[in-house]
Formats: C-alpha cells, sequence, structure tokens
C-alpha cells in the first residue's frame, strides 16, 4: 500500500517537473528566415526582391517590403497589355499575378490601396479578393496560407508589387469580418516565436551586391551594430514607426561640416514603400546647396545630369542622419549613407529617359515628413509589436560574413530575450488577461490536486487509510516514507511563478490613420497604366540564400 502511495507522489512529482514552463516550451520556434530572390528590381533604382507564390496553381512574383503596407500588392497582366513587349515588361515587373488563373481566388471588389495617403497616392486603386500566399518560391505548407489579402493593381507609382509588414486587418464591408496581415497570420499560426520582424534593403553598390534582408521573429546580427535606442512605437498604427531625426549633416567640397537640416529636428516615418525621402523644403535647399541639385518641377524629382554625377561620385561624400526618439536630446544613433546610397538610376515609366536622380523630395507639410527604402540600404530595422517598440541601427557590410540568426522570444516567454538595442519593458497597451504560459501552470496544478484528491479518497475507502483531522504536513515518516527510504519534506519543493507580461494584441477594427480622410474606410478604390525597366542583371553577391524559405538553426541567448 505504501509502495503504491509512493508510487503516486513520484508520478505526479516528474508531471510537475515534466512542463515547469509551458511558456519557455511555447517559444521555442525557430524565426522564419525569407530569403531574397537574388534579383534586383525597380523603375526607380536597383532593389533587392522577394518571391511569393499566389493562387492556385501557384504564380510566382517578386515583391518589395512595405513597412507600412499591410496587404500584398501585385501587378496585374493588364498593365503590360499597352506596351509593345508585353513579355518584356511582365519582366521588368517581377511578374504579374492572374486571378482569372487561380481556382482558389475569392473576388472582393475594386478598393483604395489605403497607404501613403498623406503623400498623394490616395487615388491608385486595386482589384482585391483572397488567395493563398506562400513565401519563397518552393511550396512549403507551414508557411502558406489561405484567404490573404491580395491586390492587383495597374497603377504606375507602384511598379514592383509590395509584401505589408503591417499589423492592420483588412476589412472590405464591415468591421465584423476582419481578415489578419501575412505578418500576422505567421504568429497567430505559430509560424513565428514572436510579433517581430528585422529588415534591410541591402545595397547593390555594396560589395559585390549585398541583397537585402527579412526575419520574422528575429534578426540577423551580422548585418548591424547595435545601439543603445529604443524607440517607442507611435499610437497611430498607419504611421507607427516615426523616429526623431535631430540633424542631418554633411561635409562640404571644402572640408567644412554643413547642415543640411537648418530648422532643427523633425519627426519622420520609416517607410520602405517607396525609396524617397521627404525633407522640410528648407532641407532640400541645403541638400540643393551641397550637392549642386536641381529640382525638376516637371518630374518633381532631382535629376542628376552626367556632368553633376561625375562629380558628386568623385566627392563621394557622406550623409549623417542623427536619429533618436525626440526631436533633440536623448541618447541617439548615426547612420552614415555613403552618396553611392543616393546615387539611383530611373528609367522608364518613372521617367521618359534612363538618368540618375537624387531620392529626395519636397514635403508640403509635417505628415509628409518621410524616410524611404534609399535610407534601409544602410540602416538595418526591428520592429517589435509585443514591446511596442522599434530600433534603427547602421548596417555593416562585411565580405564573406556567415549569418548569425537570433530569435526574438516573446514576452509571455519568463526569460525572454528582447532585441538587442531593447532596453524598455513594454510600452502602453498591456492586457490584464492571463498569458498561455500561466494558464498552463493552473492546469498542471489543477491537475495534481484532483489526483491527490482522488488517490487519498480511495486510499480512505478500499484500505482503511487514517483519515485523522491531520494536514498532510504532519504526515510522519512513518506514514509516507517506504522501507530504507528517507522520509519526504512537508510539501513538494517548487517555485513561485510569476506571471509573465503580456503580448500585446493589434486592434482588429479598422482604425482611421491620423492622415487618412475623415471616416475615410481602410481599405480600397480605381485603376492606371504602365511600361517598361532595365533587365534583371546577374552578379555576385555577398550572402547567397537557399531559394526556399527556411528556418535557420539560431541561437537563442536566454538564459535557463
Amino acid at each position: 500500500m505504501r509502495g503504491m502511495f509512493r508510487y503516486w507522489i513520484y508520478l505526479l512529482v516528474q508531471l510537475f517537473l515534466s512542463n515547469p514552463n509551458p511558456a519557455r516550451a511555447a517559444a521555442s520556434i525557430p524565426p522564419v528566415v525569407f530569403p531574397p530572390s537574388e534579383n534586383w528590381d525597380g523603375d526607380d533604382g536597383q532593389w533587392s526582391s522577394f518571391s511569393l507564390r499566389l493562387g492556385t496553381p501557384e504564380q510566382v512574383v517578386r515583391v518589395l517590403p512595405s513597412t507600412s503596407g499591410y496587404n500584398i500588392i501585385a501587378a496585374l497582366p493588364g498593365v503590360c497589355n499597352t506596351t509593345s513587349n508585353p513579355s518584356a515588361c511582365i519582366s521588368s515587373r517581377a511578374g504579374v499575378f492572374d486571378p482569372s488563373k487561380s481556382t482558389t481566388w475569392q473576388e472582393e471588389g475594386y478598393f483604395g490601396l489605403g497607404i501613403q495617403t498623406n503623400l498623394g497616392y490616395g487615388s491608385d486603386n486595386g482589384d482585391f479578393g483572397l488567395d493563398e500566399v506562400g513565401l519563397g518560391i518552393v511550396a512549403n505548407p507551414n508557411l502558406t496560407f489561405s484567404s490573404q489579402v491580395i491586390g492587383g493593381i495597374v497603377t504606375d507609382d507602384f511598379y514592383i508589387g509590395y509584401f505589408g509588414l503591417g499589423t492592420q486587418p483588412t476589412n472590405f464591408t464591415n468591421f465584423t469580418d476582419p481578415h489578419p496581415s501575412f505578418f500576422t497570420a505567421l504568429k497567430e499560426n505559430d509560424q513565428s516565436p514572436s510579433f517581430t520582424w528585422s529588415y534591410t534593403a541591402g545595397a547593390k553598390y555594396q560589395l559585390t551586391g549585398v541583397l537585402g534582408s527579412l526575419i520574422f521573429g528575429g534578426y540577423d546580427s551580422s548585418r548591424f551594430t547595435p545601439n543603445n535606442v529604443t524607440i517607442p512605437m507611435s499610437p497611430d498604427v498607419s504611421r507607427d514607426l516615426v523616429v526623431g531625426v535631430q540633424s542631418i549633416t554633411t561635409t562640404d567640397s571644402s572640408g567644412a561640416q554643413t547642415s543640411l537640416l537648418p530648422s532643427g529636428g523633425i519627426f519622420a516615418f520609416v517607410d520602405s514603400t517607396l525609396p524617397y525621402i521627404w525633407l522640410p523644403v528648407d532641407a532640400c535647399q541645403a541638400f540643393e546647396k551641397a550637392f549642386g541639385l536641381t529640382w525638376n518641377q516637371t518630374n518633381e524629382m532631382y535629376l542628376v545630369n552626367s556632368t553633376l554625377h561625375s562629380a558628386l561620385l568623385a566627392r563621394n561624400a557622406n550623409v549623417t542622419f542623427t536619429i533618436g526618439v525626440g526631436k533633440s536630446g536623448g541618447e541617439t544613433v548615426d547612420i552614415i549613407l555613403p552618396y553611392a546610397s543616393f546615387d539611383l538610376t530611373a528609367t522608364p515609366p518613372l521617367v521618359k529617359n534612363t538618368t540618375s536622380y537624387f531620392p529626395l523630395k519636397r514635403a508640403a507639410n509635417d505628415t509628409q515628413y518621410t524616410i524611404g527604402r534609399a535610407f534601409l540600404q544602410e540602416a538595418y530595422l526591428i520592429a517589435d509589436y509585443e514591446r511596442m517598440n522599434f530600433s534603427i541601427s547602421q548596417s555593416i557590410f562585411q565580405s564573406g560574413a556567415e549569418s548569425n540568426i537570433v530569435t526574438i522570444e516573446p514576452i509571455s516567454s519568463a526569460t525572454s530575450d528582447q532585441p538587442p538595442n531593447s532596453n524598455q519593458t513594454p510600452t502602453s497597451k498591456s492586457h490584464s488577461s492571463i498569458s498561455g504560459g500561466a494558464i498552463g501552470g493552473i492546469v498542471v496544478a489543477a491537475v495534481i490536486v484532483v489526483i491527490v484528491i482522488c488517490l487519498l479518497i480511495w486510499l480512505r475507502a478500499k484500505h482503511k487509510f487514517p483519515f485523522r483531522k491531520t494536514t498532510v504536513s504532519e504526515l510522519t515518516a512513518e506514514n509516507v516514507a517506504g522501507l530504507g527510504q528517507t522520509a519526504m519534506g512537508p510539501e513538494l519543493p517548487g517555485s513561485e511563478a510569476k506571471p509573465p507580461a503580456e503580448a500585446q494584441d493589434t486592434a482588429l477594427t479598422e482604425m482611421e490613420g491620423y492622415y487618412a480622410p475623415k471616416g475615410g474606410p481602410h481599405e480600397m478604390h480605381d485603376p492606371t497604366p504602365a511600361a517598361l525597366e532595365l533587365p534583371t542583371q546577374e552578379s555576385d553577391v555577398h550572402e547567397m540564400f537557399d531559394e526556399s524559405v527556411y528556418r535557420e538553426e539560431h541561437h537563442d541567448t536566454t538564459s535557463s
């Protein structure tokens, strides 16, 4: 009898020890590394793109990450119908998506793209629907999701499709049937360890061409220099990655340092959708003076002729952005951009003839201050939607460098890793609901209690166990210990489990963006045509990736 009692106690102890921290077990999912396509695409420069598989059967298109977008946007075949060489057009557009050839397409209708409306792109529309979407060119069922929102476009404003990294859901008719973004679907389907991503655009001009990097649930520590600046996300979900640009400086031709932000610091939104940097007019005039630039009113661009282009390449001046939380003061990080990061080439249909240009735009007001994709050639961005903060670090380029993928653990993990620059606890929007780890612990404890009670009742009924009015802690060694064994202590040893911090949920209702029209839908409107671009160039690249999406054996800095 006593042997049986000891056996059950042993099983209970093993049950408890086998799952001491359910949250940590759930946090063992590795990051998702989305490999670049090894192509350089675009009519506004050469940009490292990423491949997606859309529909059934799968149609492969290449897209560029959009930090402000939340849907998947791809060119429709009609965008090339009016060109003299449709096949060349389709190739220059990085592929097109034909919904009529997909058996799983669910039509929703035409809506506005709902992106960069404050920058004058509010009139762009798309043919929206739901369909299968997978990462990479090789099928992976774990990273392929149905009913994803896809918008087909026939506009030249977005020559290459984009892959939204935002968290906002899409509602087509009302607020009762939201469709999550792909980023959200990854986390909800337990394919990403945390509600985080990291991105750098890559740089064609560095080494032999350094490809971009996009990772969900982690980051590549070999790609940047960490710093101490952690920036809280803005409460406006349509412009959440807002930084304080405290200064912009360069060295003029005489060697003297020149301010390119003469009126002082500004707040700017980091948006990779387009390459441009929108700054105040006086800042643009300072750039004009420092680099000899001339504003082309027709194209609304700073076009660079061949003479000026040669002179600027020879001078090779750096531009330094000093970034912080506010417009002045506090911890800051310097992001240094060589002139090569501004030396971009525009091709038709963006311009009539291929020409060099400088990716600077004149902002009409402070709602347009934006730091675009050109900046992210030299910067590494980590966004953490659990802790509601992000960081920007200087990119580094080392020939032959090995990737070092590090997991960002969820905040529900008791020993969670934070991003490398994070020195804050989760900001606002924390919830008081019980986390998955706490629920798991409660379930285990409840099972133990129920089994103990049932065991005691069974022992009393079947074996006349002396059930006097004593507590379990009063049982003597003679009652509990077996022959030749040491008596057990008064209770099972344990530790006090503190409830972990709570992951923050993104609201599923559709919010009006601060810069969107009052009462406007967080949705979609109508179209336009297209044309040609530079052919893809084959070249050696800095780092080569398997063409399929893979999970990296990652380095977890969690301490046991």
